[in-house]
């Protein structure tokens, strides 16, 4: 059975404090009735990030669109990884996501 899943990320941005907070999802084997799917499993990781004062306000948005969660998709491969093969099912093993991307298709 093809893997079918969706990861996508939403970001908030502090810019007095220069902190990011990302929250990366991603759905796997969406839940649905009419399909066959051997499970469904969501998971929603977070992270928190400080810079320094000299970064610029234009560079904070940008990491936190794409740097930030460019680091956080090892660790949600990971857990997924961990989740399925913990769960008695061929472990999920997400392919890499090209985050650039990723960020172009959720501004579409």
């Amino acid at each position: 059975m093809p893997l079918e899943f969706k990861v996508w990320s939403e970001s908030t941005v502090d810019e007095t404090n220069n902190e990011i907070t990302v929250d990366l999802f991603c759905n796997i084997f969406e839940e649905s009735p009419e399909k066959d799917n051997p499970f469904h499993l969501e998971v929603n990781l977070r992270g928190w990030f400080k810079t320094n004062s000299t970064v610029e306000k234009n560079e904070l948005y940008r990491y936190a669109e794409i740097n930030a969660p460019a680091i956080l998709f090892p660790f949600l491969r990971t857990v997924v990884s961990s989740i399925t093969m913990a769960a008695n099912v061929p472990p999920v093993i997400l392919p890499l996501v090209n985050i650039n991307r990723l960020n172009e298709l959720q501004k579409q």
